[in-house]
């Protein structure tokens, strides 16, 4: 029987990472909820057109890893701690959405506000969703139009909006630009949370930090 997490993989593109030791999620992160078994059958992979990202085990030199992408040092310190602790981020969408692991269940994330939604119980929950959803879930069609004038997305960057979606931006091409992961990251970190708890119409100060 051929299950939604294997269809997704089917549809996902080459391996991003070669074999690796699997066992490490759990000795880092504890019980992964069946992400070693993911890696294990395909470790990392973009899909529908470069629209989701599925972060490999390990960095390869081009593409971040799900270690190294949930090191408190790389991007999650612009957060305040209890927006992302406990969390493990395993995947993200063309605009640096992210997916992940909280208290067992599976989520979305918004960079920019820090919110979570939640999508499914378990792995195969996330996967079927995706597939079923996978023009909202990833920005697919938007990853689309962007890449046509401009070809592709580069490795390790994600499309972010000029004025960030919060504060009015619209989800156009043009209102986008390539931005390294981490760098974007932490950028809508310390945007999330300036806006925190404001009213609506409160004055935002956007810095720009790395």
């Amino acid at each position: 029987m051929c299950t939604a997490l294997d269809k997704l993989m089917q549809i996902g593109g080459d391996p991003l990472g070669g074999s690796t030791n699997y066992g490490l999620l759990s000795k880092v992160f504890g019980e992964p909820s069946g992400l070693e078994d993911l890696f294990h059958k395909k470790n990392g992979f973009y899909a529908f057109g470069s629209a989701l990202r599925m972060f490999p085990m390990m960095s390869n030199g081009e593409e971040v890893g799900l270690i190294e992408w949930n090191n408190a040092d790389l991007w999650k310190f612009s957060y305040a701690p209890d927006m992302v602790s406990d969390t493990l981020f395993f995947a993200e969408d063309v605009f640096g959405g992210q997916f992940c692991i909280r208290n067992g269940e599976f989520y979305s994330f918004d960079p920019e506000t820090a919110e979570y939604q939640f999508l499914a119980e378990d792995l195969e929950g996330w996967a079927a969703g995706i597939l079923a959803d996978f023009n909202y879930l990833t920005g697919y069609e938007l990853a689309l139009l962007w890449q046509h004038p401009h070809y592709t997305i580069p490795a390790g960057q994600s499309l972010v909006s000029k004025l960030p979606f919060i504060l009015g931006g619209d989800y156009v091409v043009e209102n986008l630009v390539a931005v390294n992961q981490a760098e974007s990251m932490r950028f809508r970190g310390n945007l999330a949370c300036q806006i925190h708890e404001l009213p609506d119409g409160a004055q935002v100060d956007i810095k720009i930090t790395k």
